[in-house]
Protein backbone atom coordinates (compact mmCIF):
# COMPACT_ATOMS: atom_id res chain seq x y z
CA UNK A 1 0.00 0.00 0.00
CA UNK A 2 1.28 3.47 -0.86
CA UNK A 3 1.84 5.99 1.86
CA UNK A 4 1.56 9.73 1.46
CA UNK A 5 3.69 12.41 3.04
CA UNK A 6 3.07 13.81 6.45
CA UNK A 7 2.36 17.50 6.62
CA UNK A 8 5.82 18.10 8.10
CA UNK A 9 7.53 16.07 5.32
CA UNK A 10 5.63 18.07 2.70
CA UNK A 11 6.75 21.36 4.28
CA UNK A 12 10.37 20.16 4.41
CA UNK A 13 10.33 19.12 0.76
CA UNK A 14 8.73 22.40 -0.27
CA UNK A 15 11.44 24.32 1.56
CA UNK A 16 14.20 22.07 0.14
CA UNK A 17 13.03 21.68 -3.47
CA UNK A 18 10.87 24.75 -4.00
CA UNK A 19 7.55 24.80 -5.84
CA UNK A 20 6.86 22.37 -8.65
CA UNK A 21 6.31 24.96 -11.37
CA UNK A 22 8.02 26.31 -14.45
CA UNK A 23 9.81 29.62 -14.21
CA UNK A 24 7.66 32.32 -15.72
CA UNK A 25 9.14 34.27 -18.60
CA UNK A 26 9.28 38.01 -18.02
CA UNK A 27 6.32 39.79 -19.59
CA UNK A 28 7.01 41.67 -22.79
CA UNK A 29 6.42 45.38 -22.66
CA UNK A 30 4.17 46.72 -25.45
CA UNK A 31 6.83 49.10 -26.79
CA UNK A 32 9.41 46.30 -27.03
CA UNK A 33 6.81 44.05 -28.58
CA UNK A 34 6.09 46.67 -31.26
CA UNK A 35 9.77 47.37 -31.96
CA UNK A 36 10.37 43.62 -32.17
CA UNK A 37 8.22 43.57 -35.29
CA UNK A 38 11.05 45.34 -37.16
CA UNK A 39 13.66 42.62 -36.40
CA UNK A 40 12.46 40.36 -39.20
CA UNK A 41 14.91 39.93 -42.08
CA UNK A 42 12.28 40.72 -44.72
CA UNK A 43 11.33 43.93 -42.92
CA UNK A 44 14.99 44.98 -42.82
CA UNK A 45 15.28 44.33 -46.55
CA UNK A 46 12.18 46.45 -47.17
CA UNK A 47 13.60 49.26 -45.02
CA UNK A 48 16.83 49.12 -47.04
CA UNK A 49 14.75 49.26 -50.24
CA UNK A 50 13.04 52.34 -48.82
CA UNK A 51 16.41 54.05 -48.34
CA UNK A 52 17.44 53.17 -51.89
CA UNK A 53 14.14 54.56 -53.19
CA UNK A 54 14.70 57.81 -51.27
CA UNK A 55 18.26 58.12 -52.61
CA UNK A 56 16.97 57.62 -56.16
CA UNK A 57 14.21 60.18 -55.64
CA UNK A 58 11.40 57.61 -55.91
CA UNK A 59 9.27 59.10 -53.15
CA UNK A 60 6.09 57.26 -54.12
CA UNK A 61 7.83 53.87 -53.85
CA UNK A 62 9.50 54.83 -50.55
CA UNK A 63 6.22 55.97 -48.98
CA UNK A 64 4.41 52.85 -50.22
CA UNK A 65 7.06 50.53 -48.78
CA UNK A 66 7.09 52.39 -45.43
CA UNK A 67 3.29 52.20 -45.18
CA UNK A 68 3.36 48.46 -45.87
CA UNK A 69 6.10 47.93 -43.25
CA UNK A 70 4.14 49.96 -40.68
CA UNK A 71 0.90 48.11 -41.42
CA UNK A 72 2.76 44.80 -41.04
CA UNK A 73 4.24 45.95 -37.71
CA UNK A 74 0.86 47.11 -36.37
CA UNK A 75 -0.89 43.87 -37.33
CA UNK A 76 1.95 41.76 -35.94
CA UNK A 77 1.91 43.73 -32.68
CA UNK A 78 -1.87 43.32 -32.27
CA UNK A 79 -1.62 39.59 -32.92
CA UNK A 80 1.29 39.10 -30.50
CA UNK A 81 -0.34 41.24 -27.79
CA UNK A 82 -3.60 39.26 -27.99
CA UNK A 83 -1.67 35.99 -27.92
CA UNK A 84 0.16 37.04 -24.73
CA UNK A 85 -3.15 37.88 -23.05
CA UNK A 86 -4.69 34.57 -24.17
CA UNK A 87 -1.72 32.59 -22.86
CA UNK A 88 -1.93 34.37 -19.50
CA UNK A 89 -5.63 33.55 -19.26
CA UNK A 90 -4.95 29.89 -20.12
CA UNK A 91 -2.14 29.75 -17.56
CA UNK A 92 -4.55 30.94 -14.86
CA UNK A 93 -7.20 28.45 -15.93
CA UNK A 94 -4.86 25.43 -15.81
CA UNK A 95 -3.93 25.61 -12.11
CA UNK A 96 -5.83 22.57 -10.81
CA UNK A 97 -6.72 22.35 -7.13
CA UNK A 98 -6.78 18.66 -6.16
CA UNK A 99 -7.27 17.33 -2.68
CA UNK A 100 -4.04 15.76 -1.48
CA UNK A 101 -4.00 12.92 1.01
CA UNK A 102 -0.99 13.93 3.09
CA UNK A 103 -0.92 11.58 6.07
CA UNK A 104 0.40 8.06 5.38
CA UNK A 105 -1.92 7.28 2.47
CA UNK A 106 -4.88 6.38 4.69
CA UNK A 107 -8.30 7.79 3.95
CA UNK A 108 -8.94 10.65 6.37
CA UNK A 109 -12.07 12.62 6.96
CA UNK A 110 -12.30 15.60 4.59
CA UNK A 111 -11.08 18.03 7.29
CA UNK A 112 -7.65 16.31 7.27
CA UNK A 113 -7.11 16.67 3.52
CA UNK A 114 -5.13 19.65 2.33
CA UNK A 115 -5.84 21.49 -0.90
CA UNK A 116 -2.65 22.09 -2.83
CA UNK A 117 -2.16 23.33 -6.35
CA UNK A 118 -0.09 21.31 -8.79
CA UNK A 119 2.89 23.56 -7.96
CA UNK A 120 2.86 22.05 -4.47
CA UNK A 121 3.20 18.45 -5.67
CA UNK A 122 6.51 16.84 -4.85
CA UNK A 123 8.07 13.53 -5.89
CA UNK A 124 6.35 10.69 -3.98
CA UNK A 125 3.30 12.81 -3.09
CA UNK A 126 0.18 10.67 -3.02
CA UNK A 127 -2.94 12.55 -3.97
CA UNK A 128 -6.50 11.86 -4.89
CA UNK A 129 -8.03 14.09 -7.54
CA UNK A 130 -11.43 15.41 -6.58
CA UNK A 131 -13.39 16.04 -9.77
CA UNK A 132 -16.08 18.71 -9.84
CA UNK A 133 -19.60 17.32 -10.01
Amino acid sequence: MMQGLTQQEAKNRLRQDGKNELAEAPKSKPVRMFLGQFRDVMVMILLAATMVSVLLGEWTDAITIILIVLLNAILGFIQEFRTERTLETLRQMTAPLPSAEMEHGRPFPLRNWYGVTSSGWKPATVFRQMLPS
